[in-house]
């Protein structure tokens, strides 16, 4: 009966996806998805004040100034051995505990990484410097009205590639209306030192950069002689084709650590229109993501799919009933 309730659902289920996808670009689809949330963990034992006390000065501070910063809160003990210390990007339980831990976590990628700790927990000037940073500020700014852009490291010989970026960047803003900007990151400021982390970007190394669009959705970064004007086409083209629902716009890449809420979500600036989206003469729905989005084929091949289904398992159920007596 199970089998038969899912197969019974799953077209609908399929519909409502398909419905959801249709006429919106991976990066305009991108501001309707959950972003990936980091992990902020204070490691202590049970009974340990110290370790309470930390955390519920986190709790309280992810509650006022935290608000809009994508990192959830949690409290491990040292001696649970239920705890798997590779969802914080730590091998094992610390030697010495209090100690309060940040990683980073992709959520589709289910991938977990180390980025910073503090023993016992981050005084004033560390939440700060968690919070937010003077890139983090222009990266935010910039993607309210940019289609995406481009976060170019130097290297610490090789500086080439920032021409090629540029050039590919201007070109592109020629064409689409939102355009894509450049921004600039040394790799030692000490400003950024959490987001130097979390790209694991480390003092010297070849030239690095990374397309940002959306909320803060860093795609995999491109290094060294990888930096072409094709692979960054590559990237930026993804950006501009239509979001399926093979592939959501959260599986290209991992948020930054960084403020974003709802009243930047009311200031984006849609890269296409349902109108830009909807071939010549015909008329575009009043709203993308409603269920009268689907063209009318999509919608009959689904009734076909679910009559066929519903049938076939009602006469398996009968098969069974029978052999039952």
């Amino acid at each position: 009966m199970k089998q038969f309730l899912w197969l019974a659902v799953f077209p609908l289920f399929l519909s409502n996806h398909v419905m959801a996808c249709q006429y919106v670009t991976v990066r305009d689809a991108c501001f309707n998805e959950k972003r990936d949330m980091h992990r902020l963990c204070v490691i202590a034992r049970k009974d340990d004040p110290e370790g309470r006390r930390i955390y519920t000065e986190l709790r309280r501070w992810l509650d006022d100034e935290g608000r809009g910063f994508n990192a959830e809160l949690f409290y491990e003990s040292p001696d649970d051995p239920d705890v798997q210390w590779q969802n914080y990007g730590i091998p094992s339980a610390p030697p010495s505990t209090p100690v309060t831990v940040f990683s980073g976590y992709h959520k589709l990628g289910n991938r977990k990484f180390y980025i910073c700790h503090w023993e016992p927990g981050p005084a004033p000037d560390d939440l700060a410097e968690l919070l937010t940073s003077p890139l983090r500020e222009k990266i935010r700014t910039e993607l309210l009205s940019k289609m995406a852009l481009f976060l170019y490291v130097p290297g610490t010989e090789n500086k080439q590639a920032r021409q090629i970026i540029d050039d590919v960047a201007r070109r592109w803003s020629e064409k689409e209306k939102q355009g894509v900007s450049v921004l600039q990151m040394d790799r030692s400021d000490p400003a950024e030192r959490v987001l130097l982390s979390f790209m694991a970007i480390e003092d010297s190394g070849p030239e690095w950069t990374a397309v940002i669009f959306g909320r803060g959705k860093m795609m995999p970064p491109i290094v060294g002689d990888d930096i072409t004007e094709a692979e960054l086409d590559r990237q930026l083209e993804t950006l501009v084709g239509e979001c399926t629902c093979l592939r959501s716009a959260s599986s290209f890449g991992v948020d930054l650590p960084m403020i974003w809420d709802a009243t930047e979500d009311a200031r984006i600036v849609p890269l296409r229109s349902p109108e830009d989206a909807l071939p010549a003469g015909v008329g575009a729905p009043a709203d993308p993501l409603s269920s009268s989005a689907a063209p009318a084929s999509v919608l009959y091949t689904l009734v076909a799919l679910f009559s066929v289904v519903l049938l076939t398992s009602v006469a398996i159920l009968l098969i069974r009933i029978r052999s039952i007596r």
